[in-house]
């Protein structure tokens, strides 16, 4: 829907594409459509960056379950198998694109202001905050963008409207 109101501003203005270049625009909103920035990033070491250092166990957790055709393991182990190397397995962004939109982190020194979103479970709407965007890289697969969110609390007693409160 959003992809037909940006086709439907260009036409106003008199701005002209070929019809290929629209119904790539207009099926680009069924695919996962995510841009990194052009520079690259450096690998991070997942022990010692991100909130309270839990970076590591909960990354290395989600790709068993990203991959399960792969052995994932520590890289402390002695167990056989691919090494998730903490130095050498992800690198840290500062934004991503998805379908145009610009989606950053809390990690980022320069803004912070489009660290923000809204995560959508069935029928519900949760606010929460990037915290960390990350590509992760494991032996030949192909490189996997991933996010650490921290959903928003609030009160359950908290009226909807202030009026709510009489």
């Amino acid at each position: 829907m959003t992809e037909i109101a940006v086709y439907r501003n260009e036409a106003a203005h008199g701005k002209c594409r070929t019809m290929s270049i629209h119904l790539m625009r207009l099926l680009s909103s069924h695919l996962d459509n995510v841009r990194l920035p052009l520079h690259q990033a450096k690998f991070i070491n997942l022990h010692t960056f991100g909130p309270e250092g839990v970076l590591y166990p909960h990354l290395i957790t989600y790709c068993r379950l990203l991959w399960p055709d792969l052995a994932i393991v520590d890289d402390f182990s002695p167990d056989t198998g691919i090494p998730f190397f903490a130095s050498k397995v992800a690198c840290a962004l500062i934004y991503i694109r998805k379908d145009g939109i610009r989606y950053g982190c809390t990690t980022n020194r320069q803004t912070q202001s489009d660290a923000y979103a809204f995560v959508s479970y069935g029928q519900s709407r949760f606010p929460v905050e990037i915290t960390v965007l990350l590509v992760v890289r494991v032996s030949n697969k192909v490189p996997h963008v991933c996010a650490l969110i921290r959903r928003f609390k609030s009160d359950e007693n908290i009226p909807l409207m202030p009026w709510a409160l009489l």
